[in-house]
């Protein structure tokens, strides 16, 4: 393994242990799931991404609110965008 391949590794390791810290609540599938996923700080930003997937994959993506993160993120399910 190179140099540059262990930073990497090390810098994703960093970013889930980040991610882990900042979600909030007790320790359920739930919260498993959103650590697992892309968070997006704006709503903007979540629906930029899903727009950039919409026209690369040609599938419809939504964005929701998610409250155990407080963050966005993409779904692929149809009226996954929520009015918060």
């Amino acid at each position: 393994m190179s140099k540059r391949d262990r930073h990497r590794l090390k810098a994703k390791v960093r970013e889930r242990k980040k991610r882990q810290e900042s979600v909030k609540g007790p320790k359920s599938v739930a919260r498993r799931m959103c650590i697992r996923k892309v968070r997006h700080a704006t709503r903007e930003g979540a629906e930029s991404a899903a727009a950039y997937c919409t026209n690369t994959s040609g599938v419809t993506i939504g964005v929701y609110h998610c409250p155990l993160c407080d963050g966005w993120h993409l779904t692929h399910k149809v009226g996954g965008s929520s009015d918060a």
